[in-house]
């Protein structure tokens, strides 16, 4: 996927008309009413704020401190490609809005909560009543009143309820136009005069749409993170996710469903990562390579069903990385192709291979106690 900057979304939006703040420039700098404002990183990854990325500048002197600090200021890796000045808005409220495709249950959800802003993630965990969600499944309806569906349910003063619905009905048409797996507002602001402005967004485009959109592929490799970018060059799928238990398997639709499988036990994936067909002995150690330079991989939850993949090579590429790297707990399931050829290569390893997937994510339990 491919993750736009905040200042790259907001420039869209602002083509739209829709409610951003003032932007400025380097050169305005001296001009004093431009005074507080801030400056953001631009860095294709959230969580900016939390890690020192957006600072506030009461005059030029502070400005001029800042500016340099963030420039050098790497956030999960990435260097910012550029920082976006702003005005400082007057913030009453701060609402979350956001729309993610599921394409589990081929769905977009709709999602809004009046507590956004920094702890949107801590309230979707610990509040769950205060985060409103719909689903919907298409566009053909009319705009307006899917909107007005959406919304329904949203209990806002009668002016803030009707600038959202119509931010709702351009924002339909702004996903629907950039083939967006993900966009975000957050936070959505209600100034002190009780207007709607968009004081961060953010949005992910789905790589198979890339070909309508040329003028975000120049900058791909911007976009993805190093892990990422590593497995692109390899042919490899990957994505990282926020969990401890690194997944490879052979197939997205697999690494889909063992991932939903592994959050059904109350835990969560580090990673997506798919090796494709016919992988072979070295993709399954530079996999294994991949997934493990993620800091926060604890545990391998190894899922494949061998077809064309055949399991002896899956099983010489985990040998080669275990030779290497002995400190990492796994748990495996191979079937398929060559699985008893895999099996007694894996024997002195005193690896269990599991026959169903259920069975070794249990065992993998034990590992995370």
């Amino acid at each position: 996927m491919v993750r736009l900057l905040e200042v790259e979304v907001k420039n869209l939006l602002k083509n739209l008309d829709l409610p951003i703040p003032k932007q400025f420039k380097l050169e305005d700098l001296n001009n004093p009413s431009i005074y507080p404002m801030v400056i953001k990183s631009q860095v294709p990854i959230g969580g900016r704020g939390k890690l020192g990325g957006i600072k506030f500048a009461r005059n030029p002197e502070e400005a001029r401190a800042i500016i340099p600090e963030l420039n050098s200021l790497a956030i999960k890796g990435y260097l910012p490609k550029t920082l976006l000045l702003e005005e400082k808005l007057s913030i009453l409220k701060e609402y979350y809005c956001g729309f993610l495709i599921n394409r589990n249950e081929k769905l977009i959800n709709f999602i809004f909560s009046e507590a956004g802003g920094i702890g949107i993630e801590q309230v979707s965990k610990e509040s769950k009543e205060k985060i409103i969600i719909h689903q919907f499944t298409t566009f053909s309806k009319n705009l307006n009143e899917l909107s007005e569906e959406l919304i329904k349910d949203i209990d806002l003063q009668e002016n803030i309820k009707n600038q959202l619905k119509s931010l709702i009905v351009n924002f339909l048409k702004f996903i629907r136009s950039y083939d967006a797996e993900l966009f975000e507002i957050n936070p959505l602001i209600e100034t002190l005069n009780h207007e709607l402005i968009i004081a961060d967004a953010r949005m992910n485009i789905d790589d198979n749409a890339l070909f309508r959109h040329q003028e975000f592929k120049k900058n791909l490799e911007y976009y993805l993170n190093p892990l990422e970018l590593r497995a692109r060059k390899l042919n490899m799928s990957y994505v990282e996710l926020d969990g401890n238990i690194g997944v490879i398997c052979n197939g997205a639709g697999l690494v889909m469903g063992t991932i939903d499988t592994v959050q059904s036990y109350g835990k969560m994936a580090a990673n997506f990562l798919d090796v494709g067909g016919g992988a072979d002995a070295e993709r399954m150690y530079q996999a294994l390579n991949i997934i493990t330079s993620n800091e926060r991989v604890q545990v391998i939850l190894i899922n494949i069903i061998g077809g064309i993949t055949r399991c002896d090579e899956i099983a010489k590429g985990l040998i080669k990385f275990l030779n290497e790297n002995k400190s990492f707990k796994f748990s495996l399931r191979l079937i398929g192709t060559n699985e008893r050829e895999g099996q007694d290569l894996l024997k002195p390893y005193n690896i269990t291979i599991h026959r169903e997937l259920d069975d070794a994510i249990q065992s993998l339990m034990k590992f995370l106690e």
